[in-house]
């Protein structure tokens, strides 16, 4: 699990389609037992522990909150992350799952730093 994941899927939508702006990602740091990331606008952190059954909790995440252009799902990615008794897997596809019961959450492929998916220009009109 080292290393970065950019998000593939929430809640069932491509990840494009539900992020104008720069595409999710998170990192996990098995030293300290941190994540961080992108969740598409704003940077995001804290602890979360991952036990020998796959069952993942990072229920005290913080973020930043800057003021973001782009239309995305951002409280609902964060939200899903730090959803308690999550359980996770890797497939042979190299695709790590986050699910609630039998309801996946999240899903991330392995690779890439947030990339942006579409900008918006900063002007007067786009402000208002």
């Amino acid at each position: 699990l080292e290393g970065y994941w950019t998000l593939k899927a929430l809640e069932g939508e491509d990840a494009k389609d539900a992020f104008k702006g720069t595409n999710p990602g998170l990192k996990f740091d098995f030293e300290n037992n941190t994540l961080s990331g992108n969740g598409g606008c704003n940077t995001f952190g804290g602890a979360f522990t991952l036990n020998d059954t796959n069952e993942f909790s990072a229920p005290n995440l913080v973020a930043t909150m800057k003021m973001c252009f782009q239309e995305n799902k951002e409280p609902q990615f964060l939200k899903a992350l730090s959803t308690p008794d999550l359980t996770i897997s890797l497939d042979e596809n190299n695709i790590l799952t986050f699910k609630q019961g039998e309801t996946i959450l999240l899903q991330f492929a392995k690779g890439g730093e947030s990339v942006a998916n579409e900008t918006t220009a900063v002007n007067a009109e786009s402000l208002a």
